[in-house]
């Protein structure tokens, strides 16, 4: 019954062992090993930490953002062993910064732990975390699982968030992540992600990052809506190892690879090397693995599995979490989850407020991904030349020969439960420019919700370019309401309210339809879709719930 972490060691700590503690009942996280603030000198770094055999859960009670293992800067620790469990956000975490200068935290090694039940309210974290430059680091034979299952959250099973270098992550099994299993975000590079089960997640593998990482012998599961990668209809670079990894998809055999069938996939460059130009998972397969009982979430393989004839190895995880006695192994067994309060599962709604003020001119939104060809002169920035809520907007500059989903911005944080929202936007168009908005059910085009396009002689059209008979006048700021009902509250009929900002209604519509099966929002983008040059500007995003628990 504490009020930060159950226990800490910080600078200068070297060579301790913190092993066989039950922490629960916290106010924060668990077990910190260093601080959050940079060394100014790196021997002063918390080094050879042991961090073995723990059994943390119930935690962040207080601060919800408490991990149950967190190591800011550190080097030579090793973290094994441990269950973690029933957290509001992150199971693991190491490192603390967002890019790829040296810090100092280096070769720590994150192994046979158990994390489950983890992101319960927040979002943008996972089962084990990684920030930053950290050479040498390896994350390996971890059981992660039930990592922001909706309804509450949504988060991945490993997270290799913004600068993470230098890390192999080999023979871990992540299975029912909300959002995606293994996640490279923006400034990863020279990651090795080899010979791990994702099964039962959104996406198998989301890579945001431009640079050079390695994607090998791995299997991909799914069901449902769960794709191979992160959707984005095509990544901005390619220059990546993609091969030799097994993909299945239990009840959609047509799934694709981002917006490609798996034969285009095969065909596309990846990096470029001065001998030779590797392609896309030349030597992977669409093939059942066999596991032992899928069902049950045994993922042993049976004898038989193509996925041996491929060179997988077989990943033993009776070995994964606690050891000794049956009296401290069966601890774990005995916690019954408990519920969330009602106002931890409003918090995981992550709604949105966005007037694009917290970026600096010339920058990317700071809430939401962005997708551009700079080269082609489709792009996104934020700008001050024209703002309905000053001082900025997000601004569109949309080029000829470009593809037509360029350039477009989306918001990723999830929103799931039984409400009614409305999005609200102010959009500014110059003549020419041409609007594509749309809520989905899932990253990609599948259960789509709400949808409106603008032409670009300003006609109102809805999904599927159905055409109204409304006209939208251009270099006028104008003000869009879309209400729809979620979980239990959709219905697959929405309504739509568009004004000028003299309050004078350019269109109100009721009961407008859209796919019956749309429940919830992974994804939610706003698309300059024009086929010449031209611009519009964006402003004061705001995604509200109205009604509903």
């Amino acid at each position: 019954h504490v009020g930060r972490y159950g226990i800490a060691v910080g600078p200068d700590c070297a060579n301790n062992t913190i092993q066989r503690n039950h922490l629960h009942d916290l106010g924060g996280g668990g077990i910190r090993v260093g601080t959050a603030d940079r060394p100014p000198i790196f021997e002063r770094l918390a080094h050879h930490t042991l961090v073995d055999n723990n059994f943390i859960h119930d935690g962040g009670h207080i601060h919800p953002g408490a991990t149950g293992i967190f190591m800011a800067y550190g080097r030579n620790n090793t973290f094994s062993h441990n269950e973690v469990c029933d957290l509001r956000y992150t199971g693991i975490s190491l490192g603390w910064t967002w890019d790829i200068y040296r810090s100092g935290t280096r070769e720590n090694i994150v192994e046979y732990n158990h994390v489950h039940h983890v992101m319960r309210v927040l979002e943008d974290g996972g089962g084990i975390y990684s920030l930053g430059l950290t050479p040498g680091s390896i994350i390996r034979n971890n059981l992660v699982h039930d990592v922001g299952t909706p309804p509450h959250a949504i988060g991945h099973g490993i997270y290799l968030d913004g600068g993470s270098s230098g890390v192999l992550c080999e023979n871990n099994i992540c299975h029912d992540c909300g959002h995606g299993g293994i996640r490279i975000q923006h400034g990863t590079s020279c990651l090795t992600v080899l010979n791990n089960i994702v099964a039962f997640c959104g996406f198998g593998l989301g890579i945001d990052s431009e640079r050079t990482n390695i994607f090998q012998y791995n299997i991909v599961y799914m069901d449902g809506d769960g794709t191979p990668f992160a959707f984005v209809p095509e990544w901005q670079s390619y220059n990546k190892i993609i091969d030799y990894n097994l993909y299945y998809h239990a009840s959609n055999p047509e799934f694709r690879f981002l917006s490609f069938t798996f034969e285009e996939w095969q065909k596309k460059e990846g990096i470029k090397d001065i001998w030779y130009t590797p392609r896309m998972d030349v030597h992977s397969r669409i093939a059942d693995p066999k596991f032992v009982d899928v069902a049950a979430r045994d993922f042993r393989l049976q004898p038989d599995s193509p996925a041996l004839a491929m060179g997988f190895r077989p990943i033993d995880m009776t070995t994964v979490g606690l050891y000794g006695d049956a009296e401290w192994t069966s601890l774990p067994k005995q916690y019954q989850l408990p519920p969330l309060l009602p106002e931890e599962r409003a918090a995981g709604m992550h709604l949105v407020e966005d007037n694009f003020d917290d970026a600096q001119v010339g920058q990317k939104p700071a809430y939401a991904a962005v997708v551009e060809d700079v080269e082609a002169g489709a792009y996104l920035e934020v700008s001050d030349k024209r703002a309905l809520s000053p001082p900025h907007s997000l601004r569109f500059v949309d080029a000829a020969d470009v593809t037509y989903h360029m350039p477009h911005m989306y918001y990723t944080s999830p929103i799931v439960g039984d409400f009614t929202l409305t999005v609200s936007f102010d959009l500014y168009r110059e003549p020419g420019a041409m609007l594509w908005t749309e809520w989905r059910h899932t990253p990609g085009y599948a259960k789509v919700g709400p949808c409106l396009h603008i032409a670009a002689d300003g006609q109102l059209l809805f999904q599927n370019k159905r055409p109204s008979e409304t006209y939208l006048p251009a270099e006028e700021w104008l003000h869009f309401e879309l209400t729809d009902g979620l979980g239990a509250l959709s219905d697959g009929l929405w309504d739509l309210r568009i004004t000028r900002q003299s309050g004078e209604v350019l269109f109100e519509g009721a009961n407008l339809p859209c796919d019956p099966e749309f429940s919830r929002i992974l994804w939610l983008g706003f698309v300059s879709s024009a086929t010449g040059p031209a611009e519009m500007y964006l402003d004061n995003v705001v995604m509200k719930r109205v009604d509903g628990g």
